[in-house]
């Protein structure tokens, strides 16, 4: 029978490579299937894989409002590749292939090499997903890993309001005090691994977090270091409840300017075996260099999803998102202002394989403008 993950349970999951991705939220634990195996068992390669297609249909909007894309909006397969190199050593890539109407992409996402310390700290190098925020840390790109079609709105990859990955050096170390477990990442590296960039002169960002991150063909802003921190703690006598934060400092530069970033978020989430509540706000603040002053934004997200009628395949779930960006910030030049209501439901056709359907509604502030839309996915994962 499908079973929910705790958060501890999920942390410690998800650092242990590919396959031990299986339990983050209503898998089957299951090994990850031998490619190659040596006499010794040490030098092995394993696979899982995810694959995920999204489909979309814009219900209403107003009349100079954004245009939600129809039909087939994208297809992505991704590739967890680990091995055990030696009783300490070990390697993990991620490489991810996307195809949408209009192109399509080969990326490798993530690739890391980490040595056990001892049971309870590793050190590692390579390219990850940054430390800054629950999600982006806890969720990986498989979207049949958690509940809802999308991640929240200041967690999309691609997007510029988080950083979502970078190259550097990680250390990360679980341990017990007193009542509580505490799991921290510490990391430095090479900052911010997607450039953001800006509109181009004359142009906004058009109303939507989609104009930010790697897209578009204005001035780049490159990030060149980068120091983070993350903290979850999970009391243990309060099964089901964690709470943490996460911390980025980091620089900006670019079109003839520099920018100190610095991120702060929190987070607190409580989960049961038919039910979770998942919070976190996050506060980004660039601070020009050259004396042109400092811009604050905030975002954040609420869900809540839980099983139906104690039936562990069928999952409703609802969240709210907000983002509220400072407009005189010249680095999110291309975000708006926003809000999303997300109400749908998770069916799970086979513990490998997920329908989720759902109705939305963004509202972009600064402009007015709205949108309502039915989306739908299907994802699945394969080992």
């Amino acid at each position: 029978m499908p079973r929910v993950v705790t958060p501890h349970q999920r942390h410690s999951l998800s650092k242990a490579c590919s396959a031990a991705l299986f339990g983050l939220l209503i898998a089957n634990a299951a090994p990850a299937a031998t490619l190659l195996e040596s006499e010794d068992t040490l030098y092995n390669l394993n696979l899982l894989g995810f694959f995920h297609i999204d489909f979309g249909d814009q219900l209403s909007a107003d009349d100079s409002g954004p245009d939600i894309e129809r039909g087939f909006q994208e297809a992505r397969l991704i590739g967890h590749f680990s091995s055990q190199l030696g009783p300490r050593l070990s390697a993990f890539m991620e490489v991810e292939a996307t195809a949408t109407n209009s192109d399509s992409t080969v990326k490798m996402e993530r690739v890391v090499v980490k040595y056990d310390i001892d049971n309870n700290s590793q050190f590692s190098v390579g390219r990850f997903h940054s430390t800054v925020g629950y999600w982006n840390q806890y969720y990986h790109h498989g979207r049949w890993l958690q509940v809802t079609k999308d991640r929240p709105v200041q967690t999309e990859f691609g997007h510029a309001f988080l950083p979502a990955h970078h190259w550097g050096a990680m250390y990360e170390r679980s341990f017990r005090r007193g009542d509580r477990i505490i799991e921290l990442d510490l990391s430095a590296g090479a900052g911010r691994d997607e450039d953001i960039v800006l509109p181009e002169m004359g142009h906004h960002g058009g109303g939507s977090f989609r104009h930010g991150g790697h897209q578009g063909n204005g001035p780049r802003l490159r990030s060149n270091w980068a120091v983070m921190s993350q903290v979850n703690i999970v009391p243990s006598d309060r099964r089901g409840f964690a709470f943490g934060g996460s911390f980025w400092a980091a620089d900006l530069e670019g079109n003839g300017d520099e920018y100190d970033e610095l991120i702060i978020t929190g987070h607190i989430n409580y989960t049961d075996d038919t039910s979770a509540l998942l919070g976190e706000v996050a506060w980004v603040q660039h601070d020009a260099d050259r004396g042109g002053g400092s811009a604050d934004s905030l975002a954040g997200y609420l869900e809540y999803n839980f099983h139906l009628g104690g039936r562990a395949d069928l999952r409703p779930y609802g969240r709210v998102d907000y983002a509220d960006v400072d407009e005189d910030d010249p680095v999110f030049a291309g975000l708006e202002s926003r809000t999303r209501i997300s109400l749908g439901a998770r069916y799970d056709i086979t513990p490998s394989t997920a329908f989720k359907f759902e109705l939305r509604r963004d509202r972009f502030l600064d402009s007015g403008e709205s949108a309502n839309s039915v989306q739908a996915q299907l994802a699945m994962i394969f080992w």
